[in-house]
């Protein structure tokens, strides 16, 4: 990252090697009009302490967004209820920083993507790219591990669709259908899945309302949300946030 050409292909650097050596949360690049998001949004399922991990994980690319493009984001968004004190936060980010956010991102300018890294050494970077071509996953994915990848940043922003994470991930629809039967599961069951997984996390560390939830979630209204969390947990939103609160 730090001899990429530009802030643009440094952050892509990240989200396209991360699967290499990670598992459970993503890195991922979003752009909407003159605004890109550079988020972190974890996918396992009942990891404790999201709060924390999220912001840490914000931190951190702060820092190294500081470093790569020397400046820093317009704003920081942080999945969690704002802390009796925001103080620490402010002075920490320096920037405007929105609580009980649906995503833990930081948001800048679109033009800054073209910004070169200041440093980058051409001749190291491609022995850099060499090497990191050569260098298997640790774990290799499954296709369901890579279709939750797939949806985990897309669930509370986009309409999500078999056809459009088939086409991502380099698949005609009948093939992806078939390969995760193989491993015993559905395009269907990961989806709500990644819905109500991302549903418990923000119930857990928001202050966002059930129906705010919901239709932050894609749900058509707040009863369908409600019914569908009901056969994930065994509970309504309602009660199994209070049951951990």
């Amino acid at each position: 990252m730090q001899n990429a050409p530009t802030l643009g292909q440094a952050l892509r650097d990240i989200v396209e090697n991360q699967h290499r050596y990670a598992r459970g949360a993503l890195s991922y690049i979003a752009t909407q009009d003159n605004a890109v998001t550079l988020g972190y949004a974890i996918y396992e399922q009942g990891v404790q302490g999201v709060s924390q991990i999220y912001d840490l994980a914000t931190s951190h690319a702060a820092q190294v967004f500081r470093e790569l493009s020397g400046c820093r984001p317009a704003e920081v968004l942080l999945p969690r209820a704002s802390p009796m004190n925001p103080l620490p936060y402010q002075r920490h980010f320096r920037v405007p920083t929105r609580f009980d956010s649906e995503q833990a991102a930081l948001v800048f300018p679109r033009k800054l993507l073209d910004r070169p890294v200041p440093g980058a050494n051409p001749v190291l970077r491609k022995i850099l790219e060499a090497t990191v071509s050569r260098i298997e996953a640790v774990t290799p994915p499954t296709v369901a591990d890579q279709v939750l990848r797939e949806l985990r940043p897309r669930v509370t922003s986009d309409a999500v669709t078999l056809e459009g994470t088939a086409e991502r991930m380099s698949m005609h629809p009948r093939t992806l259908n078939r390969r995760l039967q193989e491993e015993r599961t559905s395009f269907r069951t990961l989806l709500n899945q990644s819905r109500l997984e991302v549903a418990c996390q923000m119930l857990e560390a928001t202050r966002l309302s059930v129906t705010q939830i919901g239709f932050a979630l894609n749900y058509a209204d707040s009863t369908s949300f409600s019914h569908a969390f009901r056969r994930f947990s065994g509970r309504t939103p309602s009660n199994w946030r209070a049951s951990i609160h």
